[in-house]
């Protein structure tokens, strides 16, 4: 090591740990808010106003709260993979939260569930019918059992994400 070069620490009293400990708590939360207001937008705003406001024509409000979903699921993996880096450099800096790692791994693997398996079902099974009874119907009252999990989860994640204290 060159004179004068510290080695980066994970020591949370020494001054990078300190100066990393808060930063990361606020990337971890930020991301976790930018997923459940997503999810709950689209969930309580966008898939609303659209089958209002396209009746009778279900097929197209379906296309748009289906394109929205598509959308955020690229986003939910972007704001959870950073939510997850966060919590596991915190986890290395010796300020764990095991809740919390635990509620963002649950979330990563529902929408993995949803987006490679629940979303591309859907869609091969939309155009053989989406009344009762259809295996369309069957989809899409377990994407939306899912999904309101995963809010739910989101919900919990934030609340622990943003009441996380430093360890002293």
């Amino acid at each position: 090591r060159p004179p004068g070069h510290r080695a980066l620490t994970n020591d949370p009293n020494s001054i990078q740990g300190a100066f990393m400990i808060r930063p990361l708590l606020v990337l971890r939360t930020i991301a976790l808010a930018a997923y459940f207001g997503g999810g709950a937008a689209i969930a309580l705003i966008v898939a609303p106003v659209a089958f209002k406001t396209l009746a009778p024509d279900r097929a197209s409000a379906g296309a748009v709260v289906g394109g929205a979903l598509h959308v955020f699921e690229y986003a939910a993996f972007g704001a959870l993979g950073l939510a997850l880096a966060a919590s596991l450099t915190l986890r290395w800096l010796k300020q764990p939260s095991l809740l919390c790692d635990a509620a963002i791994a649950t979330l990563l693997a529902g929408t993995l569930f949803l987006s490679a398996w629940v979303s591309p079902s859907l869609s091969a099974a939309r155009p053989q019918g989406t009344g009762a009874g259809t295996e369309f119907d069957r989809l899409h009252k377990m994407y939306e059992r899912v999904f309101g999990i995963e809010l739910l989860v989101a919900l919990a994640a934030l609340s622990l994400s943003a009441s996380a204290r430093k360890r002293e």
